[in-house]
């Protein structure tokens, strides 16, 4: 099978201009927990866009173990307990309906889609204001379920309390809720299914924390009874941003607990050098590998992020929900409204922590806003100074992190993008490519070096 073509027009929403290719590896994958409550910070890829690739399963027709790991109490009850069954009336001579399952990960611009599922403002579509984003949805006959249907700890992104309760043991699998708090939904969300179901309506779930190893495909395939044909969609993004960005989210969850010194703050290159193997096994390819290794499900498909043409909301609306006509043409043409959430670099952060600790700067400085401002100072200050980044003293990437990375992506994009990656100029073209971000990506200040020198002391004495 081959990867598919991103050059057809998208406006029929139908996916037909997809073809195929077949996932075979065998991906073991440890969870991942990013922990300290109930957070999702993703970065928006609206202005990014991308190809995809299909993997295909035939379907039966029923049916941070590390630093980040929070501890929890050990729910009482760890078995799976069935949702109660239901029954169905689905009008045969309709097209059998469908769920859609985007399983994220993390990073993948997850965020951007459920800003536009559940924060779209219900507003007028007269004097130039949009339509709301629910009426593209209901006018497609797509349901996505409210708090009323998965209800949990999550109130804005509901789909969040369903990945959860598909975490195998639950809170004992690093996921956020027991067994108690999911079988709330046992009653609710079999009957929302049912009806949509029953209306031949296909529903929408996306969740990033699908990614999760301990994620039990058996207990998803159970759950989104009646429906017959479930497909998974994971977004593809390159280790190289992919990673980074996840750095940056982490550190900026922790940034109190590093600030009061309870913790080192860890810069991207120590962070990757003692994890890079465990987010590695939670990337987009591993995420889908484990999914289609399952055999549960219709399709599993990867969308490369980084393909020029669509943007993310197009790609996926037009291209992955079936029939959604209304809501592709109103993505396509800008009838609808979208949110940015956009992240942050925060290597000066860690210099203003570590100055601060230290008694270096000219007050304490505990608080991220305070920080953040304080960071900008002193970037400001070299720039007024005329003093150039490659004067500041770094630290970088080894030598063979950098190459284990780029094989990694060669692998990937070699088996699952070949046409793409061709056109990119293949190895040579990925390997010079890393070359030329790796002096902003993956050198990071040597904080270390710069506060025994003293040769920032005069900036930092002003922050």
């Amino acid at each position: 099978m081959t990867s598919s073509s991103s050059s057809a027009s998208r406006a029929t929403g139908d996916g037909s201009r997809r073809r195929r290719r077949g996932l075979g590896s065998n991906a073991y994958i440890r969870i991942i927990a990013i922990g300290l409550g109930f957070y999702s910070v993703m970065t928006l890829f609206i202005g990014s866009s991308f190809i995809s690739v299909q993997l295909v399963v035939d379907s039966p027709d029923t049916s941070y173990q590390t630093l980040f790991l929070p501890k929890t109490k050990t729910s009482n009850q760890d078995q799976f307990t069935p949702p109660p069954s239901t029954q169905t009336i689905h009008n045969q001579t309709k097209e059998e309906p469908i769920v859609v399952l985007h399983a994220g990960p993390h990073k993948t611009g997850t965020t951007s889609l459920q800003d536009f599922i559940y924060k779209s403002p219900a507003t007028s579509s007269h004097n130039n204001k949009h339509t709301s984003n629910t009426t593209f949805l209901q006018q497609d006959q797509i349901q996505i379920p409210t708090y009323d249907e998965l209800p949990g700890p999550y109130h804005e992104y509901t789909s969040f309390n369903f990945a959860h309760c598909m975490i195998s043991k639950y809170k004992r699998g690093g996921g956020d809720l027991n067994q108690d708090m999911c079988n709330r939904i046992r009653g609710v969300f079999p009957k929302f299914l049912e009806k949509a179901y029953n209306n031949s309506q296909n529903v929408l779930l996306v969740a990033e924390d699908m990614d999760r190893a301990t994620i039990d495909h058996t207990r998803i395939r159970f759950y989104l009874k009646p429906y017959k044909r479930v497909r998974v969609v994971a977004v593809y993004r390159r280790l190289r941003d992919w990673l980074p960005s996840y750095y940056n989210q982490i550190v900026k969850m922790y940034t109190r607990v590093y600030s009061s010194g309870e913790e080192e703050y860890p810069s991207l290159v120590d962070w990757l050098h003692d994890h890079y193997e465990e987010f590695v096994q939670v990337h987009a390819v591993e995420v889908a590998e484990r999914f289609k290794k399952s055999g549960l499900f219709e399709s599993v498909e990867l969308l490369n992020l980084h393909e020029e043409g669509a943007g993310l909301l197009e790609k996926f609306f037009c291209d992955y929900v079936p029939n959604a006509n209304n809501t592709c043409r109103a993505i396509q043409t800008g009838n609808m409204t979208l949110q940015s959430n956009v992240g942050g670099y925060h290597d000066y952060d860690r210099l203003v922590i570590a100055a601060s600790l230290q008694n270096r700067t000219r007050r304490e400085i505990r608080k991220p806003v305070e920080i953040s401002r304080a960071a900008r100072k002193i970037v400001k200050a070299l720039e007024d100074k005329g003093i150039a980044s490659s004067y500041i003293p770094k630290k970088c990437l080894s030598t063979d992190l950098w190459e284990r990375m780029l094989q990694t992506e060669q692998i990937h994009e070699r088996t699952y993008f070949p046409e793409w990656y061709e056109r990119q100029g293949g190895d040579k073209g990925l390997r010079q490519s890393l070359e030329e971000v790796t002096g902003t990506k993956f050198c990071t200040l040597d904080v270390e070096k710069i506060l025994q020198t003293g040769m920032m002391d005069p900036i930092l004495k002003n922050i």
